[in-house]
């Protein structure tokens, strides 16, 4: 196999800058869609864990049953809000430039 000419590397060096330069775009919006989505649904659950302590203080003295629900609707969404703040921070950890150190 005969070795690149200079004008065929010129041209393989521009395409290969141009796919570079097109994958970086899309590359930044999955890391901002993904850190946009943990931080919603972290909120999301910081919300229902409110609710469920409130239902469950509510309901102590009314009925076990709906107090329980309460009790298992803020543990549940204490680890869903803990798993996606661990989401969202690596992903923000993604979004910063590595000039930025």
């Amino acid at each position: 196999m005969a070795p690149l000419s200079e004008h065929e590397r010129n041209i393989l060096l521009d395409l290969e800058m141009s796919l570079l330069a097109d994958t970086k775009g899309p590359a930044d919006l999955s890391v901002r869609s993904e850190y946009e989505n943990a931080r919603r649904r972290a909120l999301w659950g910081s919300f229902i864990f409110v609710m469920g302590i409130i239902v469950m203080t509510v309901f102590l003295t009314l009925s076990l049953a709906a107090s329980l629900t309460g009790l298992f609707f803020a543990i549940g969404s204490s680890l869903v809000c803990a798993h996606q703040s661990q989401r969202a921070w690596r992903a923000s950890g993604m979004l910063k430039s590595p000039s930025s150190n």
